[in-house]
């Protein structure tokens, strides 16, 4: 099977802006470990980077520590200004090549 590289970029801005929109929930609603993910995930789409998203998924079940033992309001303020940083690199990115 052939994938069109333009569907899946725009495959790919679907599922960014909607893990965005979930990591914006998840914050008003103070789920830390959800914003973290959601924003992973839009990452993640946007761009391909997956370095947190066990920690916010799993926490770190060797020391017994879930995902809300581990992060804090910092974490996911910066991991949500990342997912919408992406999604407007993702978007010049597509602009330029004209992809709707």
């Amino acid at each position: 099977m052939k994938i069109d590289p333009f569907d899946e970029a725009v495959y790919r801005r679907k599922l960014a802006l909607n893990y965005l929109n979930r990591a914006n929930n998840a914050f008003k609603n103070k789920d830390l470990p959800g914003c973290i993910l959601f924003s992973q995930l839009t990452v993640e789409n946007a761009t391909k980077l997956a370095p947190e998203y066990g920690r916010a998924a799993y926490g770190e079940p060797e020391k017994r520590l879930t995902p809300e033992d581990i992060h804090v309001l910092k974490d996911a303020e910066k991991a949500l200004e990342e997912a919408k940083k992406s999604i407007r690199v993702m978007e010049e990115f597509l602009n330029h090549w004209e992809i709707k």
